[in-house]
């Protein structure tokens, strides 16, 4: 928003939020966002599940609404989730995080690109972005199977999804594999540094088993 008797254009760019719908290029209030994003989903999955597929181990986010929010994600990227997101994934005092990043700098230049086909003239030059975003994330508790695979986890690495209800909360592993849902695969720990979120995500989460 441009902001009378200030020079600098700054604008609220919204990226990827699980769900959430819009117009791009449009300018959008702090409060009004906050009561858009607070009726959708977190981004943060119930379970993380790692599969052995081609001996490579693959991590499946277990969450309600799986079937949604990957036809959602993938209607957002373009139908190219590679080249919107990354995966990262931080271990940290016993714990692990992995979380699906949105592209900020792929999200700032389409909005850029749609502020100027509304309006009709393109962004300033001294323009100033604020950018919001949620990813698709899991936190692990302090028992985990993570750390007997993460040596074996290759560069790059396929994403599944499996609705919550399709899963046996008792007995994980007792899925019906055909449920589950690929993207992929995305590039691990390259891109931006948000060391600080992921580091951030797990020392704020609750005590979580599964992962």
């Amino acid at each position: 928003m441009l902001n009378p008797g200030e020079e600098t254009f700054s604008a609220l760019v919204v990226s990827y939020v699980p769900l959430l719908a819009g117009e791009a290029g449009s300018l959008v209030d702090s409060e009004d966002l906050a009561g858009l994003v607070d009726q959708l989903p977190s981004g943060g999955a119930d379970a993380c599940i790692w599969l052995m597929r081609d001996h490579q181990p693959i991590p499946v986010f277990v969450m309600e609404n799986a079937n949604d929010i990957i036809d959602h994600l993938v209607a957002w990227s373009e139908e190219k989730p590679i080249e919107w997101f990354s995966l990262k994934i931080m271990d940290r005092g016993g714990k692990y995080a992995i979380a699906l990043i949105p592209n900020l700098e792929k999200s700032v230049e389409r909005w850029r690109m749609a502020y100027h086909l509304r309006v009709g003239y393109p962004v300033p030059t001294n323009a100033h972005f604020n950018i919001f975003f949620r990813t698709i994330n899991f936190v692990s508790g302090g028992k985990t199977s993570y750390h007997s695979i993460k040596d074996i986890i290759g560069p790059e690495t396929q994403v599944g999804f499996i609705d919550l209800k399709d899963v046996d909360r008792n007995d994980p592993s007792k899925i019906d594999y055909q449920k589950i849902r690929y993207l992929g695969p995305f590039p691990i720990n390259r891109g931006i540094n948000i060391d600080q979120y992921m580091e951030s995500i797990i020392d704020n989460a609750n005590e979580i088993t599964t992962g």
